[in-house]
């Protein structure tokens, strides 16, 4: 009897988390432990009037009586708001697909208006913002204009149709979500700390020494093969690796992704692409490069052979970015999806 209820519980207190989803952060927690009073009371009602003890199927029943989260929630929504709960669901579902369309249309827009030239990282994440921005703003203005025009001249049924089929189809045994996926790996976020911070240390402050050595005959020589260029590059990789860092210690100390952690990783993804596309549209990385060089004793020879064949360096090095634009890019769809469809577990408990 105690496992049914449990499994009751949580079904609950999924089902009070997806709500709060809908409602404005400061009054989420009360709103939520109200949901799952609320939902409690019905599960003793309805097991009193069955003569049984609560279980899970007890309570998808009474979810379904409470309705999909997003329609429930409408419950809680004022209507001073410049967007209203009529239309604020639609507005948050068509938020994820304008803002993930204007990314992906961004970050290939990159490739195209440089001409040659070298990247501007400042002013492409300041046209980034901007730009953003700006969506943000229409997006919100169309849809204050429909609340203010539509929600009386339209039949209330042309904008509920989305929330009506939801209500048709919605199933509460889907709120559970799969911890597994969404559980967080805490080992491999701290492996990349340590690698990254191993990179910063190595980037910032010995950078002569990416290179190659070679023994012979008993006497070292080694090659530092960054180039003069790379110094441009350098402030915005260091960048990355900090923010990336700060990201993985904030991610490992929780439990399981939930919806901010995924928006800010989207955020960082979009830093990696615009750094891959830079390195990509830029001056080569690879080259000989005087200061460096002074600091080593480089044989002719190892010189002349690294001066023959850097063009294959910036080749290769190109073709693993390019790998690796797909690899972020691909990663940001993901989490996209997720953002807009993707499960949480509950984060809040009952008192």
């Amino acid at each position: 009897m105690s496992s049914e209820k449990n499994e009751a519980t949580v079904l609950f207190t999924q089902y009070a988390e997806e709500v709060g989803r809908y409602l404005p952060r400061r009054k989420r927690k009360d709103i939520q432990m109200e949901i799952l009073s609320l939902l409690e009371d019905a599960l003793e009602d309805q097991s009193a009037s069955v003569d049984r003890a609560p279980d899970e199927e007890m309570a998808i029943e009474v979810l379904k009586t409470f309705g999909p989260p997003i329609t429930f929630a409408e419950n809680y929504h004022q209507n001073r708001t410049l967007i209203g709960p009529t239309f604020f669901p639609l507005f948050q579902y068509a938020l994820y697909v304008v803002m993930a369309v204007f990314v992906l249309q961004f970050v290939i827009g990159l490739f195209l208006p440089l001409n040659g030239k070298s990247p501007d990282l400042l002013g492409t994440l300041d046209g980034f913002i901007d730009k953003g921005f700006q969506y943000f703003g229409v997006l919100v203005f169309i849809f204050a204009l429909l609340e203010r025009t539509l929600e009386r001249t339209v039949p209330e049924s042309w904008t509920r149709w989305p929330f009506r089929e939801m209500q048709r189809t919605w199933d509460p045994a889907g709120l559970k979500p799969d911890k597994r996926k969404l559980a967080v790996r805490p080992g491999g976020l701290w492996f990349e700390v340590f690698f990254l911070t191993g990179a910063i240390v190595l980037f910032a402050v010995f950078p002569h020494w990416v290179g190659f050595g070679n023994n012979r005959e008993g006497v070292w020589g080694f090659v530092p093969v960054l180039s003069e260029a790379f110094g441009t590059y350098l402030p915005w990789l260091l960048g990355y690796f900090l923010v990336k860092i700060v990201f993985n210690v904030a991610l490992s100390r929780q439990a399981f992704w939930d919806q901010r952690m995924r928006l800010v990783a989207m955020g960082v993804k979009v830093y990696a692409l615009i750094l891959l596309v830079a390195f990509l549209t830029g001056p080569d990385v690879f080259g000989l490069n005087a200061a460096y060089l002074a600091m080593h004793a480089s044989p002719t020879e190892m010189v002349n052979w690294f001066a023959s064949t850097v063009q294959d360096w910036n080749a290769g090095f190109r073709i693993y970015v390019t790998f690796m634009f797909f690899v972020q890019l691909i990663g940001l769809l993901r989490l996209a999806f997720k953002a807009i469809l993707g499960r949480e577990v509950a984060t809040f408990r009952p008192r």
